[in-house]
């Protein structure tokens, strides 16, 4: 009888999605409110303390809840709510690294011509590197752990609903 590697394939493929699109969407948004002061920004940082305060299998749970009634639950719904708790997580973890930069940098490439884009890209991300691939790997770490929970709570919804 072999071994069933399915969940383990599948929990791989959550996590990943989960941290490659937080980094995608979370890395700007972290330099922005690391960076710049602007109105709502209290609101966006308040936004993002609030999946924090909640263990993540509440959120995935009311997440779930909140979709699987209206359709099925597949790997991409999965993704979905690890993205609830997973990218405020990073996206806080980010800022911090940004907010710890020198800015005499980033303000040198802005009198040399940089355009803010190339600030970012070429200063700023690659000075905080190293504490935003950690974040991206605790980020990796909880989605993965709590891929299971997601599992069994969409099993139980399934036969549920």
């Amino acid at each position: 009888m072999g071994a069933n590697w399915f969940p383990l394939w599948l929990s791989l493929r959550v996590a990943g999605l989960a941290t490659v699109i937080s980094l995608l969407m979370g890395l700007w948004l972290a330099w922005l409110l690391a960076s710049r002061e602007f109105r709502g920004k209290g609101a966006i940082e308040t936004l993002l303390a609030l999946p924090l305060i909640f263990p993540p299998t509440i959120m995935v749970c009311y997440f779930l809840i909140r979709i699987t009634r209206r359709m099925a639950f597949t790997w991409q719904v999965a993704v979905a709510a690890a993205l609830v708790y997973a990218f405020p997580f990073l996206v806080r973890s980010a800022r911090a690294s940004f907010r710890n930069l020198d800015r005499g940098y980033e303000d040198a490439a802005r009198s040399l011509g940089a355009s803010e884009w190339r600030v970012f890209w070429r200063i700023a991300l690659p000075l905080a590197y190293r504490p935003i691939l950690t974040a991206a790997t605790l980020v990796f770490a909880r989605v993965l752990t709590e891929c299971a929970a997601t599992l069994l709570i969409a099993a139980s919804l399934d036969g549920a609903l």
